[in-house]
């Protein structure tokens, strides 16, 4: 199994060499719009087969599909071996998510990030972020492409386009992750607390810093939604009303119209089980109690949680999605809440304790 896994990833390699089409930050938008389309040969022939996934004739989403089909077994084979469990994906995890569960933890997450950020993984409408993390391959002609040459796969058209050199590139990812937000809210928070460091070029010399909002929009974090775990009913028909996200150049949560945020500590039953999702140099990885206890943990031995999702911690085993926010600080008199971002946890249960707030500036960095 590992040697096939090695063998796609050395044929993508070739042909990315061998075709600009599957290498350029334009026709990433163009396989995410023509998924449909008819693929053909240099003499413009069309290619048939029993085997491709839409029709007998090969379409741009034969592109994707199987790539995309491999990184969710990668991701979910990770999943397993950390976790002794397959993930609650609503249907049984596929075979070869077993297989390659057997591989070394750290080959399975190397080879995930690779696929992520090969530009084949989720040529399809509204997957902002697999689409993101495509882009950190392709090739652009012009920097500010990186962003605008993507707003027709990520179904953005009410933005500001310029390509005026007095615009800096932070500001050309400001106003893309703003539109992000706006559109598709608190899915661009699906993302694991990022333990890893950039490199920034500045004339001559590399500058090392931390993780800020707008590397979202530059495709640098690895979606969470990729391990499959499926969103769950609330019980007892039990309503939930999620605050308002929003970013300028910070990042708000509001909270709605005559309610307020409500934050919790984890449950004894939390704490003795969660899954932490946390991103390093090599890829997505998972902390659990497995590897440390919830109170020995540096980042959520004091963190306050803001519930999202309802999933299955296993199948039959009802749990909760949460926002981690570290290092919160209440704000006073109508100054906001101010907290450090840590990431998406799932856990068995939140606790009794509880946190009121009204709004909250979310830092990138705790």
């Amino acid at each position: 199994m590992r040697k096939r896994v090695e063998e796609v990833q050395l044929l993508l390699d070739a042909a990315r060499e061998k075709e600009y089409w599957l290498c350029s930050g334009w026709t990433l938008q163009e396989g995410v719009l023509l998924h449909e389309t008819d693929l053909i040969d240099g003499n413009g022939s069309t290619l048939p087969g029993a085997d491709f996934w839409m029709s007998d004739q090969a379409t741009v989403s034969d592109l994707t599909v199987p790539i995309t089909k491999l990184a969710h077994e990668l991701a979910i084979g990770y999943f397993i071996k950390t976790q002794g469990y397959e993930p609650d994906m609503g249907v049984p995890s596929p075979p070869a998510a077993y297989l390659l569960s057997e591989m070394p933890e750290g080959w399975l997450r190397r080879l995930f990030q690779v696929f992520m950020s090969s530009g084949f993984v989720g040529f399809w409408k509204r997957n902002p972020l697999g689409i993101l993390s495509g882009k950190r391959s392709r090739k652009f002609r012009h920097d500010k492409d990186s962003c605008w040459a993507l707003l027709g796969a990520l179904g953005i058209d009410d933005i500001d386009v310029t390509y005026d050199k007095n615009v800096t590139m932070e500001e050309v990812k400001t106003r893309l992750l703003q539109a992000l937000i706006d559109k598709y809210s608190w899915e661009m928070l699906m993302l694991p607390y990022p333990e890893f460091r950039l490199q920034d070029k500045e004339g001559p010399d590399t500058i090392e810093r931390g993780f800020r909002w707008t590397d979202v929009a530059d495709g640098v974090m690895l979606p969470v939604s990729m391990f499959a775990v499926e969103q769950q009913p609330p019980p007892h028909s039990f309503v939930q009303t999620w605050p308002t996200l929003s970013y300028t150049h910070d990042l708000r949560i509001k909270s709605s119209p005559g309610e307020r945020i409500v934050l919790y500590s984890a449950s004894p039953d939390g704490k003795a089980w969660f899954r932490h999702y946390r991103q390093d140099k090599d890829g997505l990885r998972i902390v659990s109690a497995s590897e440390v206890t919830f109170d020995e943990d540096r980042l959520l031995s004091s963190a306050w949680l803001l519930p999202l999702h309802y999933i299955n911690m296993k199948a039959g085993v009802l749990g909760r999605r949460c926002l981690v926010l570290v290092n919160l600080n209440h704000g006073t008199g109508n100054e906001p809440a101010r907290a450090g971002f840590g990431g998406i946890l799932d856990l068995k249960g939140v606790g009794e304790q509880r946190v009121f707030v009204d709004e909250i500036v979310l830092n990138s960095s705790p």
